[in-house]
């Protein structure tokens, strides 16, 4: 099929679809099948791979691309998938911010040690850069262009490049983690 079709077909079919239609993958969906669903989403929707293509067809993909970045930002973390699962049983299709957000909160407040555990005094050790936490020079090479684009103040592009990462350095805590904090940025700033 035509891109340019598969893409202006999508974006008509957009509000009537689930996370997991956009991504087509099913409810319950591993991360590893979910990395791979996002991924060749990426690749068909990704407005860089359409910026030859006519300005309804652009404005299309953007449109398509954002929401799977919407969906992949849901289904990724299964607190919120769960909290999405409910939405969908109501008849939602797209998870509210605000409830994204209350669940945002939750899962970023501090765990207290509880009072008989030793807390130890030592120094933290030192920081790692993001792009020396990378397994693969591929790796290295995506977390150096996130933390420019971090650096330029372009942090939408980050995260999508978060998404790209993930695909490359799939069991990596460190891409986790600084995917999460992007996602926190992006949705305070959105307010």
């Amino acid at each position: 099929m035509d891109p340019s079709v598969l893409v202006l077909t999508a974006a008509a079919k957009l509000d009537q679809a689930s996370y997991y239609e956009i991504l087509r993958v099913p409810r319950g969906v591993d991360r590893p099948t979910l990395q791979k669903a996002w991924h060749r989403f990426a690749l068909a929707y990704h407005p860089d791979r359409h910026v030859d293509d006519e300005p309804d067809v652009r404005e299309a993909a953007t449109r398509v691309y954002e929401r799977g970045v919407e969906a992949y930002s849901v289904l990724r973390d299964p607190a919120v998938a769960a909290a999405y699962d409910r939405v969908l049983q109501q008849g939602g299709m797209r998870l509210p911010s605000s409830e994204f957000e209350r669940i945002a909160r939750e899962a970023s407040k501090p765990r207290v040690a509880p009072p008989s555990m030793s807390v130890s005094r030592r120094p933290p050790p030192a920081e790692l850069s993001f792009a020396d936490q990378m397994q693969t020079d591929e790796g290295r090479e995506i977390a150096r262009r996130i933390e420019r684009l971090v650096g330029q103040q372009r942090y939408q592009d980050a995260y999508m490049q978060i998404g790209l990462l993930e695909t490359v350095e799939p069991h990596n805590p460190a891409v986790q983690a600084r995917g999460d904090k992007i996602a926190r940025f992006l949705r305070r700033r959105a307010r």
